[in-house]
């Protein structure tokens, strides 16, 4: 799962741009999952169960693990990922952390 520089720094500006849009309620995120509400009756598919709970919290891991998987298929083409794969379940814990530390720290 490791990326070039130049993707890394990508990854982190969307990872900022995605925790801003959770945060502040901007709804980017938000139709998403009603989107997939509607059509595969889970906010999260692939990630939570069908109408699993993900939790209080607006940055989370299964959030974070979803864009995660989305993303590693567009940043490394060749990479195949299974959406729960375990190294992504841990960048996706580590990343939801630091992003929650940040958002209390800011």
């Amino acid at each position: 799962m490791r990326l070039s520089n130049s993707k890394l720094k990508e990854l982190a500006s969307v990872l900022v741009e995605f925790a801003e849009d959770v945060h502040n309620n901007i709804g980017i995120w938000n139709s998403l999952e009603r989107y997939n509400a509607e059509f595969f009756d889970t906010p999260l598919p692939f990630v939570l169960q069908l109408k699993g709970g993900m939790g209080q919290e607006a940055i989370n891991e299964h959030r974070i693990q979803h864009l995660l998987w989305v993303l590693y298929s567009e940043l490394n083409q060749q990479l195949i990922l299974s959406p729960t794969h375990r190294d992504l379940k841990q960048l996706a814990e580590a990343v939801s952390s630091f992003l929650i530390l940040s958002e209390v720290c800011g």
